[in-house]
């Protein structure tokens, strides 16, 4: 009884460290969460700061359903602007994996779900993973 009880605390451990975030959890418009960063940085870093997380920058057309316009998924509630920013982010434009050129990607404003593409080296937006 006593190894199966530390198997399950095990378990328990593992998949909470998988789930880890070390920037800010938001929830979409359908309850599912992401990972935005603190801070804002370019592309690649904000890439290998999300397999950091044991995530992945989000994908448009899983997220979004598309790659051009709006995301309504991720045009965040009034209270989830404040979580951002009562956790010391800031609800901005993140990246996206979609890319358009080797040099510029898709990017996503989590303030009104806009998706627009930017030069990758440009390093005032955030990270957003799942």
């Amino acid at each position: 009884m006593k190894k199966i009880f530390l198997l399950a605390i095990a378990i328990f451990m593992v998949s909470n460290i998988a789930n880890a975030c070390s920037g800010i959890t938001i929830k979409g418009q359908s309850g599912k969460s992401y990972c935005l960063s603190k801070s804002p940085m370019n592309w690649y870093s904000a890439y290998t700061w999300c397999q950091a997380q044991g995530k992945h920058l989000i994908n448009l057309e899983t997220v979004c359903g598309k790659s051009t316009g709006y995301c309504t998924e991720l045009t965040l509630s009034s209270e989830e602007k404040n979580n951002i920013q009562e956790n010391g982010g800031v609800a901005g434009m993140a990246w996206t994996n979609n890319s358009v050129t080797s040099s510029t990607a898709f990017w996503v404003s989590v303030m009104n779900g806009q998706i627009a593409t930017r030069l990758r080296d440009d390093a005032n937006y955030y990270a957003l993973c799942n």
